[in-house]
């Protein structure tokens, strides 16, 4: 919905937080979502912090285009 903020933390391998901000554009919506976490030790050690933040920003990706599909149906 637009003008809309919503938050949510996840705990456990991975602790991180969400932030998705929707802002009316248009005849549409512009969502904006922040993402936050913390990669742990035993993470980090299975690759290097480039490779690591390639898979999340690719999850990241079709995360959003779920959202999307969800959406605009």
């Amino acid at each position: 919905e637009a003008g809309k903020r919503y938050v949510f933390a996840t705990e456990g391998d991975i602790n991180s937080q969400f932030t998705y901000d929707a802002q009316p554009a248009g005849e549409g919506t512009n969502l904006t979502i922040d993402v936050d976490f913390e990669i742990p030790a035993a993470l980090a050690g299975q690759g290097s912090p480039d490779e690591l933040l390639a898979k999340a920003k690719q999850r990241g990706q079709e995360s959003v285009q779920n959202l999307k599909a969800i959406l605009e149906q």
